[in-house]
């Protein structure tokens, strides 16, 4: 039988085992709720330090190109090394240019997803203007390096267009439709990767079998039905690939005999892609598979593109994780247009005088 000394003993003990865990809890509680206040005696301090939501904060530096929409400025933030590229954009009365931004603005912060898109950094409006601060590609623009070098290797042709790829089927697994995929809209980082921007007139939400109409883009580059006024879908994006591979391997677009656009439409509605002499097998065999009339026998939509042959030493694996080095490496560019002063002191004149509403920033 237990003595009474040591029940009395165990009961201490229990009583102070309870009384340690009582108090641990009353120290986490404690802790916690310093910790919240903390947190939000911590939020105006962030959002204060949140300098991309005000415009006068940026110095521009030159014009760097126009977009769907806007005119396209390299700027920076003085507390900030890095430079960033602003579209500006003049908003109208008309509801369907609001959505328009909202839209672009939506696709900017959803391209962090893909290292081969473009991605908004920020997005802001006054009364009159919207603003879309996007990272900066330092190398300049496909349609600048064909420009100087009229054609690429084969291996270099690999290497872009494995990228492009990536970033086309990403935008497809969201459900967009980029629609003006041209070597204008095209980057590339100073590191030499590839940057697919300006999504001003892109279509979201077309998912799977399901098809649009709207004629829109760049008529060099649009595919047989959206010429032809018909309801088409993913397929016109990789028309347009096939288009910007051949340039890049050429120099010229395999319907390039014509410089007005109405010989252009008709050539492309009604005839067969021409290709040079020389042009290796594999990549006459892509271009073909991918500038079929019918969309629903185009590569892209029918196949997966990663399995072509022209492919077949590339681990997609490594491309998606930017392992592999990209065969040309740019310094930061600038087309040398320089500010325009008498607009930004119109800009910065309203910028002063008008309130800023924010609309979202990147937390990549």
């Amino acid at each position: 039988m237990e003595s009474v000394s040591k029940k009395r003993r165990r009961q201490q003990e229990t009583t102070t085992e309870e009384e340690m865990k009582r108090k641990k809890m009353k120290l986490l509680d404690s802790q916690e709720r310093t910790e919240e206040r903390r947190s939000q005696e911590r939020q105006p301090i962030q959002a204060e330090r949140l300098p991309e939501h005000i415009i006068t904060n940026y110095e521009f530096h030159s014009i760097l190109g126009r977009g769907t929409f806007g005119k396209v400025f390299l700027a920076s933030i003085p507390t900030k090394k890095e430079r960033v590229a602003v579209k500006v954009i003049r908003k109208t009365p008309k509801d369907e240019e609001k959505k328009t931004i909202e839209k672009e603005a939506r696709i900017l912060k959803v391209a962090c997803g893909s290292p081969f898109l473009c991605r908004g950094l920020a997005a802001f409006q006054t009364k009159q203007y919207a603003f879309l601060v996007m990272e900066y590609a330092g190398g300049g623009s496909l349609s600048n390096l064909l420009g100087i070098k009229h054609h690429l290797k084969k291996r270099h042709v690999i290497f872009y267009s494995a990228e492009l790829i990536c970033g086309v089927q990403h935008l497809h697994s969201l459900g967009i439709i980029h629609r003006d995929l041209k070597p204008d809209n095209i980057l590339l980082t100073s590191d030499g990767h590839m940057k697919i921007a300006d999504f001003g007139i892109a279509a979201e939400g077309v998912f799977g079998h399901k098809t649009i109409r709207g004629k829109t883009g760049t008529c060099w580059y649009m595919a047989p039905e959206l010429l032809g006024n018909k309801k088409y879908n993913a397929a016109v994006d990789w028309w347009s690939l096939g288009i910007i591979l051949s340039e890049m391997a050429t120099g010229r677009s395999p319907f390039d005999d014509h410089y007005h656009q109405q010989d252009v439409r008709s050539s492309i509605l009604t005839e067969k892609p021409v290709f040079p002499e020389g042009m290796s097998t594999t990549l006459q065999d892509l271009l073909q598979k991918l500038l079929k009339k019918r969309p629903h026998k185009r590569l892209g939509m029918n196949g997966n593109i990663r399995e072509h042959q022209l492919y077949r030493k590339i681990n997609w694996e490594d491309v998606e994780r930017q392992r592999i080095s990209p065969p040309i490496r740019f310094e930061a560019v600038s087309n040398g247009c320089g500010l325009y002063y008498s607009f930004l002191f119109g800009l910065y004149k309203l910028f002063l005088s008008t309130g800023i509403y924010y609309i979202f920033v990147s937390d990549k």
